[in-house]
């Protein structure tokens, strides 16, 4: 009797690696990616506070269940910290592991599920703190001169929802926001310089005009 063969495809190591610019070189990445070992290897050339990285994009599509995701370090996977477990959170209800040379995490072990476990709790942490000062700030403005010049209180509401989808959504880009709430980005930009906490950097404005 001939063994039925099983219908799954085998599971692949997939490397990912970006710099910032086309003149830089990602020869450091890749030599710890190939000692790593991989299948196949993905490079983006742009800035991590873009949103269009084709060769991430493309990976993403080709992942399935039980492959891993291998990188240098964080930085070269997420533009942000927010962007970051996003897509650990993807990969986890995916079933996909995640390993960072540098970090020295591996998702697929204990340790390294209870690192992520903690980071993603900080993260949220931080999210639940800068959306509460921004709201304060809304609150205080009227004490302090009244709102933003050239802003309407219906303006400033759209604003903070706007805020508020992006921060409160997994997979929504701040761009699916601006347009759900039918703003502008230079008028969110306005509202959002005017109201955010200076000393906060993962909120992607830079994205916005």
């Amino acid at each position: 009797m001939n063994s039925k063969k099983s219908s799954n495809p085998p599971t692949k190591v997939f490397a990912y690696a970006r710099v910032s610019t086309r003149s830089q070189k990602t020869d450091r990445q890749e030599v710890d990616l190939k000692e790593h070992g991989y299948d196949e290897i993905f490079i983006d050339k742009t800035s991590g506070s873009t949103t269009k990285r084709p060769a991430l994009q493309d990976m993403m599509s080709r992942l399935r269940s039980g492959d891993t995701v291998v990188v240098h370090s964080y930085d070269r996977l997420g533009r942000s910290t927010k962007d970051l477990f996003d897509l650990i959170d993807h990969f986890k209800s995916e079933h996909i592991i995640f390993k960072s040379i540098k970090e020295e995490v591996d998702t697929s072990t204990a340790m390294g599920e209870l690192y992520f476990t903690i980071l993603s709790g900080i993260a949220q942490f931080e999210r639940n703190k800068l959306r509460e000062r921004t709201i304060e700030g809304l609150r205080a403005s009227p004490n302090k001169g009244g709102r933003p010049k050239g802003q309407t209180k219906e303006t400033q509401q759209k604003c903070l929802s706007t805020y508020n989808d992006y921060m409160n959504s997994e997979t929504k880009s701040i761009r699916q926001a601006l347009k759900e709430n039918n703003v502008s980005p230079r008028t969110y930009y306005k509202w959002y310089k005017r109201n955010k906490d200076k000393k906060n950097h993962n909120h992607p404005t830079n994205d916005l005009v």
